[in-house]
Protein backbone atom coordinates (compact mmCIF):
# COMPACT_ATOMS: atom_id res chain seq x y z
CA UNK A 1 0.00 0.00 0.00
CA UNK A 2 3.46 2.60 1.24
CA UNK A 3 4.69 1.21 -2.97
CA UNK A 4 0.78 2.50 -4.58
CA UNK A 5 0.36 6.03 -1.95
CA UNK A 6 4.10 6.98 -3.38
CA UNK A 7 3.40 6.24 -6.64
CA UNK A 8 0.03 8.31 -6.48
CA UNK A 9 1.88 11.51 -4.96
CA UNK A 10 4.17 10.87 -7.51
CA UNK A 11 2.38 11.63 -10.00
CA UNK A 12 0.47 14.63 -9.14
CA UNK A 13 3.37 16.60 -7.34
CA UNK A 14 5.72 18.24 -9.43
CA UNK A 15 8.63 16.48 -7.62
CA UNK A 16 11.77 14.19 -9.26
CA UNK A 17 11.78 10.12 -9.02
CA UNK A 18 14.63 11.28 -6.03
CA UNK A 19 12.56 12.83 -3.61
CA UNK A 20 12.75 11.92 -0.44
CA UNK A 21 9.60 10.05 0.89
CA UNK A 22 9.52 12.61 3.67
CA UNK A 23 9.13 15.74 1.53
CA UNK A 24 6.00 13.30 -0.36
CA UNK A 25 4.44 13.44 3.02
CA UNK A 26 4.66 16.98 3.50
CA UNK A 27 3.62 18.31 0.66
CA UNK A 28 0.73 15.94 0.00
CA UNK A 29 -0.85 16.19 3.17
CA UNK A 30 -1.19 12.44 3.04
CA UNK A 31 0.67 10.71 5.93
CA UNK A 32 1.76 6.89 5.27
CA UNK A 33 -0.38 3.98 5.89
CA UNK A 34 0.54 2.94 8.99
CA UNK A 35 -1.06 6.38 10.54
CA UNK A 36 -4.03 6.33 8.18
CA UNK A 37 -4.52 2.71 9.23
CA UNK A 38 -4.20 3.59 12.90
CA UNK A 39 -5.78 6.67 13.00
CA UNK A 40 -9.57 4.67 11.67
CA UNK A 41 -8.65 2.01 14.13
CA UNK A 42 -9.00 4.51 17.13
CA UNK A 43 -12.25 5.97 15.35
CA UNK A 44 -13.11 2.61 15.25
CA UNK A 45 -12.49 2.19 18.68
CA UNK A 46 -14.69 5.35 19.98
CA UNK A 47 -17.84 3.85 17.54
CA UNK A 48 -17.52 0.61 19.65
CA UNK A 49 -17.87 2.40 22.99
CA UNK A 50 -20.50 4.48 21.76
CA UNK A 51 -23.02 1.27 20.68
CA UNK A 52 -25.51 0.01 22.85
CA UNK A 53 -25.44 -2.98 25.04
CA UNK A 54 -28.25 -5.09 22.55
CA UNK A 55 -25.31 -4.39 19.70
CA UNK A 56 -24.00 -7.15 18.26
CA UNK A 57 -20.29 -5.77 17.86
CA UNK A 58 -21.23 -4.75 21.59
CA UNK A 59 -21.53 -8.07 22.68
CA UNK A 60 -18.39 -9.46 20.65
CA UNK A 61 -16.33 -6.93 22.51
CA UNK A 62 -17.41 -8.33 26.25
CA UNK A 63 -14.63 -10.31 28.29
CA UNK A 64 -15.40 -14.09 28.37
CA UNK A 65 -17.22 -15.36 31.31
CA UNK A 66 -16.68 -18.46 32.81
CA UNK A 67 -19.29 -20.84 33.51
CA UNK A 68 -20.66 -22.20 36.72
CA UNK A 69 -19.29 -25.70 37.42
CA UNK A 70 -21.18 -28.13 39.19
CA UNK A 71 -19.77 -30.82 40.87
CA UNK A 72 -22.12 -33.76 39.63
CA UNK A 73 -22.01 -32.98 36.44
CA UNK A 74 -19.42 -33.76 34.29
CA UNK A 75 -17.60 -31.52 32.76
CA UNK A 76 -18.16 -32.60 29.29
CA UNK A 77 -22.07 -32.10 29.75
CA UNK A 78 -21.85 -28.67 30.85
CA UNK A 79 -21.79 -25.29 29.30
CA UNK A 80 -18.41 -24.88 27.51
CA UNK A 81 -16.04 -21.84 28.78
CA UNK A 82 -16.10 -18.81 26.42
CA UNK A 83 -12.99 -18.74 24.33
CA UNK A 84 -10.49 -16.18 25.57
CA UNK A 85 -8.82 -15.42 22.87
CA UNK A 86 -7.82 -11.96 22.06
CA UNK A 87 -9.76 -11.00 18.72
CA UNK A 88 -8.60 -8.07 16.24
CA UNK A 89 -12.37 -6.67 17.58
CA UNK A 90 -11.61 -6.85 21.35
CA UNK A 91 -8.05 -5.59 21.32
CA UNK A 92 -9.18 -2.75 19.31
CA UNK A 93 -11.85 -2.32 22.13
CA UNK A 94 -9.41 -2.24 24.36
CA UNK A 95 -7.82 1.00 22.90
CA UNK A 96 -9.87 3.01 24.83
CA UNK A 97 -11.25 3.03 28.32
CA UNK A 98 -14.18 1.30 29.59
CA UNK A 99 -17.42 3.93 29.89
CA UNK A 100 -20.89 3.26 30.63
CA UNK A 101 -22.78 2.36 27.38
CA UNK A 102 -25.84 4.26 26.05
CA UNK A 103 -29.22 3.31 27.15
CA UNK A 104 -32.04 3.34 23.94
CA UNK A 105 -35.35 4.07 25.08
CA UNK A 106 -37.96 3.50 23.59
CA UNK A 107 -40.13 6.66 22.55
CA UNK A 108 -43.76 6.40 24.17
CA UNK A 109 -46.35 8.30 23.18
CA UNK A 110 -49.72 9.59 24.88
CA UNK A 111 -52.57 7.91 23.80
CA UNK A 112 -55.13 9.89 25.65
CA UNK A 113 -57.09 12.62 24.15
CA UNK A 114 -56.07 16.45 25.26
CA UNK A 115 -58.86 18.45 26.24
CA UNK A 116 -60.18 21.18 24.43
CA UNK A 117 -58.10 24.62 24.96
CA UNK A 118 -61.34 26.42 25.30
CA UNK A 119 -64.00 24.63 27.69
CA UNK A 120 -66.31 27.55 27.90
CA UNK A 121 -69.07 28.66 25.15
CA UNK A 122 -68.52 32.00 22.74
CA UNK A 123 -71.37 33.24 24.85
CA UNK A 124 -70.17 33.13 28.08
CA UNK A 125 -66.41 33.85 27.04
CA UNK A 126 -67.80 36.98 25.22
CA UNK A 127 -69.65 38.12 28.53
CA UNK A 128 -66.19 37.24 30.70
CA UNK A 129 -64.30 39.57 28.23
CA UNK A 130 -66.62 42.91 27.98
CA UNK A 131 -66.53 42.48 31.97
CA UNK A 132 -62.96 42.40 32.03
CA UNK A 133 -62.84 45.49 29.17
CA UNK A 134 -64.92 47.01 31.77
CA UNK A 135 -62.63 46.66 34.62
CA UNK A 136 -59.40 48.18 33.14
CA UNK A 137 -58.07 51.94 33.17
CA UNK A 138 -59.71 54.31 31.16
CA UNK A 139 -56.31 55.17 29.66
CA UNK A 140 -55.27 52.31 28.98
CA UNK A 141 -54.45 51.25 25.17
CA UNK A 142 -56.48 48.31 23.79
CA UNK A 143 -55.44 46.68 20.13
CA UNK A 144 -57.72 44.33 18.87
CA UNK A 145 -55.96 41.57 15.44
CA UNK A 146 -57.71 39.42 13.40
CA UNK A 147 -56.51 37.61 10.13
CA UNK A 148 -58.40 35.94 7.34
CA UNK A 149 -57.48 33.50 4.63
CA UNK A 150 -58.75 34.27 0.79
CA UNK A 151 -59.60 31.48 -1.42
CA UNK A 152 -56.40 31.80 -3.33
CA UNK A 153 -54.74 31.13 -0.05
CA UNK A 154 -53.06 34.79 0.36
CA UNK A 155 -53.33 35.91 4.40
CA UNK A 156 -54.67 39.07 5.21
CA UNK A 157 -54.66 41.04 8.53
CA UNK A 158 -56.18 44.27 10.43
CA UNK A 159 -56.27 45.58 13.64
CA UNK A 160 -57.33 48.69 15.35
CA UNK A 161 -56.71 50.60 18.56
CA UNK A 162 -59.39 51.59 21.18
CA UNK A 163 -59.36 53.56 24.40
CA UNK A 164 -62.46 53.74 26.70
CA UNK A 165 -63.73 51.68 24.16
CA UNK A 166 -63.54 54.06 21.20
CA UNK A 167 -61.17 53.70 18.10
CA UNK A 168 -58.48 55.78 17.70
CA UNK A 169 -56.02 54.29 15.38
CA UNK A 170 -56.48 50.77 12.98
CA UNK A 171 -54.48 49.77 10.09
CA UNK A 172 -54.41 46.26 7.70
CA UNK A 173 -52.21 44.57 5.35
CA UNK A 174 -51.60 41.44 3.21
CA UNK A 175 -48.84 38.68 3.98
CA UNK A 176 -49.14 36.57 0.78
CA UNK A 177 -48.94 33.15 0.97
CA UNK A 178 -49.52 32.19 5.26
CA UNK A 179 -51.42 30.95 7.39
CA UNK A 180 -54.08 32.94 9.43
CA UNK A 181 -52.56 32.96 12.79
CA UNK A 182 -49.77 34.18 10.94
CA UNK A 183 -51.64 37.32 10.27
CA UNK A 184 -52.80 37.90 13.03
CA UNK A 185 -49.46 37.97 14.58
CA UNK A 186 -48.45 40.24 12.13
CA UNK A 187 -51.39 42.71 12.79
CA UNK A 188 -51.03 42.60 17.03
CA UNK A 189 -47.05 43.21 15.95
CA UNK A 190 -47.65 46.42 13.79
CA UNK A 191 -50.24 47.70 16.56
CA UNK A 192 -48.11 47.38 19.40
CA UNK A 193 -45.25 49.01 17.27
CA UNK A 194 -47.91 52.17 17.17
CA UNK A 195 -48.40 51.62 20.68
CA UNK A 196 -44.99 50.98 22.04
CA UNK A 197 -45.13 53.98 23.74
CA UNK A 198 -47.90 54.28 25.93
CA UNK A 199 -49.31 51.48 28.34
CA UNK A 200 -51.99 49.22 26.23
CA UNK A 201 -52.80 45.40 25.55
CA UNK A 202 -53.14 43.49 22.93
CA UNK A 203 -56.10 40.92 22.17
CA UNK A 204 -55.83 38.23 19.29
CA UNK A 205 -58.69 36.62 17.99
CA UNK A 206 -57.47 33.12 18.93
CA UNK A 207 -60.31 30.85 17.54
CA UNK A 208 -58.95 29.95 14.61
Amino acid sequence: MNKALNQSRRAILPVWKTTPITVLHRESGIPPVDQLLEARRWRFASRLKSLDDAHPLARRTAPPRQPTYHDLIKRRYQAQPESSFRTRLRRTNELLASCARPKLIRQCFQQEQMPPLQTASKEKTAETFLRWVKSIDLLTLVVYSDGSLSEKGVASYGFTIHQDNLPTLDGSGRLGPAEVFDAEARGALEGFEVNCCKRGLIELDTST
